[in-house]
């Protein structure tokens, strides 16, 4: 990822800076986890948000809501909707 954002030219340390700050909360990859999740606090006026990176499965799992970018609308996900996205994961493995 840092790759593809040098090669656009993008500052990401400039960005890790601004909403990361100094200090911040990781907990890096784990195998057992499948995850590394950073606590960010500093995200313009939203609120605290963690964002997670790792297994598409793991992930899912540790996800209550789903933020819609276009309407930045921001719902529960309901079990239909979990079903779904776990049939899209499978059909990208």
């Amino acid at each position: 990822m840092l790759k593809f954002a040098k090669q656009l030219h993008v500052d990401y340390i400039k960005y890790r800076e601004k909403y990361l700050g100094v200090e911040y909360i990781r907990k890096p990859f784990s195998s057992q986890r499948k995850r590394m999740s950073t606590v960010v606090e500093k995200f313009g006026n939203a609120p605290t948000r963690m964002l997670l990176k790792g297994a598409s499965e793991y992930v899912l799992k540790s996800c209550k809501y789903i933020h819609y970018w276009k309407t930045d609308e921001i719902k529960k996900i309901t079990e239909k909707m979990r079903k779904q996205m776990e049939q899209g994961i499978k059909d990208m493995a």
